[in-house]
């Protein structure tokens, strides 16, 4: 997904729908991307885990399992 705005354009590394996995989750559970936040200096995914949601910044997820 390409976000731009007047002053920056920059490629998310992940789409609305995407699976990925939250980097220090022990248990390395699926997350699945369900909004896109962008504000000026930032971008920002919102995440659905069963019963939980959660925001993490791009460098918190990852689209391969990590074993610990």
């Amino acid at each position: 997904m390409i976000i731009s705005s007047k002053r920056w354009i920059r490629e998310s590394k992940f789409d609305i729908g995407d699976q990925v996995y939250i980097k220090n989750d022990r248990e390395q559970r699926i997350v699945f991307i369900i909004e896109v936040i962008v504000s000026l200096y930032e971008i920002r995914y919102r995440t659905r885990c069963m019963e939980s949601v959660d925001v993490f910044f791009e460098f918190e997820l990852s689209k391969e399992k990590r074993i610990f």
